[in-house]
């Protein structure tokens, strides 16, 4: 809505006149959800392990942090007021206090006199260097508070990206362990993993491209220009892809070697197609009827998108700009700390897809990427979108582009005779088959008519239907493809009667089988009698095995589901559940808080 793109822009323009966010007149103004501490820094008082409770009370070893308090972490014990790991501990081998002996070794809870074959022994302790958050790629490597070891590197299971906020937070999957607030931008609104240490945010207000380390989520120097209102980013071995809404446009970077510490180069000047392209682009989109809930689009936001800030390089191994000792056929080399300051992305190619085609997701399948173009606000530039954009990036600087026209889709209105608008947004690819979520809208971007998901065969065929069921869903939005079926998450119908209190009702999540059939839909809402409560709106969403993590566009929270066989189950909202993970503070002056992203880090 307006009234929270402004107060985003008023932030922006304060962070832009000092690193931390606040105005030089006030000293350190800290966002939502953190505290100010010792006139320096902000931090999380709720999940900072070295500020937890206070500033500067730092919870010991084996210790997290949770809702200000110092606890043993998930898998640790408390033996005589240390939280130990029983499995591993040689002094407190599978019990507190039971000791191996000098000779022996602790594994898996049992004294034995060697490791078994592919665990490595660190001092008495037998571990999985690939996995042991205690021993992650070296014996001496201890990941923060829950993070989880990914091939020898520590990082979250999950990201979480504050819209709202300019913030990020990581997440353990299983336990849900929250990390601490970071700082990221004015508005991150889509992410994304580069190699095995760096984290990508698009940025929706700044129209920047951000790196940061996935470690601990600490944002780096390095930095690209966007075009207006960035809304993905899809990455491709050396290759980065980004979607610009309000510019109709996708920006393709190849990665060219590590970049300068002080990441000064990485701005290309004529990266972020001109905002003003999107002729109509000053009817914003709104949160709880249109397609993007929470990512309002503003063309007049795009203030520099196409300055060069830094002329400076970055370090060349080849003479050509690329360092080839990076990447191995096409793909990064499998080793950590490639790129400790970032990585140089030298814009390629800008592809302009049109006025007012508004584009918004994109899935790959082979060297082809397939967008969602939604179109204009007016009935005048409408049909510049309705399409899916399919982009052979077979040779990335220099690829092209044709459409599939979703128009004419027979789609049947709640009102028989009324206007039926579809509008693609969330895409994926399965079996040969790519499968589009439609807002089904009218003019006026309300809710039209049931939730449908397109079927548009790759090998030419005739585009079809999935009909979701409009009691659980309506408004389709997110769609991924897992080896249990089609997810696609319902941002539902939006009541503004009763303003400022906003009511959401039919948002939830959707399961499609093989069959196309839907055999599983689950609806989020408040509890009964609980008139505080925001109603959630979800929106994008990723899944850690059988755990799906959807984001809530209104008030900073994630729904947490466990897929089955034909099954969905809401793990945490029952009558005896702790309810949503709230994630992203929610701002005191409008209630509001949009979890703009959810990336699961492989």
């Amino acid at each position: 809505m307006k009234t929270h793109l402004l107060i985003g822009l008023v932030a922006a323009t304060c962070a832009a006149a000092l690193t931390l966010a606040g105005c030089p007149e006030q000293g350190i103004v800290c966002t939502e959800g953190l505290t100010a501490c010792d006139g320096k820094s902000c931090e999380d008082l709720q999940s900072d392990k070295r500020n937890c409770g206070a500033c500067g009370h730092a919870c010991q070893i084996g210790e997290v942090c949770s809702a200000g308090s110092c606890i043993c972490a998930p898998g640790a014990t408390e033996c005589n007021g240390a939280c130990v790991v029983t499995d591993s501990d040689p002094q407190h081998c599978g019990s507190c206090g039971n000791a191996c002996g000098p000779a022996q070794v602790c594994e898996f809870g049992v004294c034995q006199s060697t490791c078994t074959a592919g665990r490595t022994q660190c001092g008495q302790s037998c571990v999985d260097l690939e996995h042991d958050a205690n021993h992650c790629g070296t014996c001496d490597s201890v990941c923060e508070q829950g993070q989880s070891c990914h091939m020898g590197v520590c990082a979250w299971d999950v990201v979480a990206a504050c819209f709202t906020n300019g913030q990020v937070r990581g997440l353990q999957d299983g336990t849900f362990v929250t990390g601490p607030l970071q700082q990221f931008g004015t508005a991150p609104q889509a992410l994304a993993v580069f190699g095995r240490e760096l984290l990508l945010s698009a940025d929706g207000l700044d129209n920047r491209l951000y790196q940061g380390r996935l470690g601990d989520l600490a944002k780096l120097p390095v930095q690209n220009a966007l075009g207006a209102s960035p809304n993905h980013v899809l990455v491709d071995g050396e290759y980065v892809y980004a979607l610009s809404s309000a510019a109709g446009s996708l920006a393709i970077f190849h990665a060219e070697g590590q970049a300068p510490a002080d990441g000064g180069s990485s701005l290309d000047a004529g990266t972020g197609a001109d905002a003003g392209s999107a002729s109509d682009a000053g009817s914003d989109l709104d949160a709880g009827s249109a397609a993007d809930a929470g990512s309002e689009f503003d063309a007049g936001s795009d203030a520099d998108a196409g300055t060069d800030l830094d002329g400076g390089e970055a370090p060349d191994a080849g003479g050509d700009g690329a360092d080839a000792g990076l990447w191995a056929g096409g793909e990064l080399l499998d080793v950590p700390a490639q790129f400790p300051a970032g990585v140089k992305l030298t814009l390629v190619k800008e592809v302009q897809f049109g006025e007012n085609t508004w584009p918004q997701v994109m899935t790959q399948v082979g060297t082809h990427l397939y967008v969602t173009l939604y179109g204009g606000f007016s009935a005048a530039t409408l049909g510049a979108g309705q399409k899916v954009a399919d982009v052979d990036v077979s040779d990335p600087a220099q690829a092209t582009f044709t459409t599939i026209d979703l128009s004419t889709l027979p789609l049947q209105p709640f009102q028989p005779g009324g206007e039926s608008i579809p509008r693609p947004q969330g895409i994926a690819e399965r079996n040969g088959v790519l499968y589009v979520a439609l807002n089904h809208l009218d003019s006026s971007y309300n809710v039209a008519g049931p939730a449908y998901l397109a079927t548009v065969p790759l090998d030419g065929g005739a585009p079809g239907l999935v009909e979701l069921p409009a009691d659980e869903c309506l408004n389709a939005g997110w769609v991924k493809t897992t080896p249990r079926g089609v997810l696609v998450t319902c941002q539902g119908k939006t009541d503004y009667s009763q303003f400022p209190k906003v009511i959401t009702t039919q948002s939830g999540l959707a399961l499609v089988d093989e069959n196309d059939a839907v055999v599983a839909a689950v609806t989020v809402g408040c509890p009964e009698g609980d008139d505080g409560c925001a109603s959630p709106s979800l929106g994008r969403f990723d899944v850690v095995g059988d755990t799906v993590y959807a984001a809530d566009q209104s008030a900073g929270r994630l729904y947490v589901f466990q897929l089955g066989d034909g099954t969905l189950t809401d793990v945490r909202t029952g009558a005896t559940e702790p309810g949503p993970l709230n994630v992203c503070p929610v701002e005191e002056a409008t209630g509001y808080s949009n979890v703009g992203d959810v990336l699961s880090v492989p």
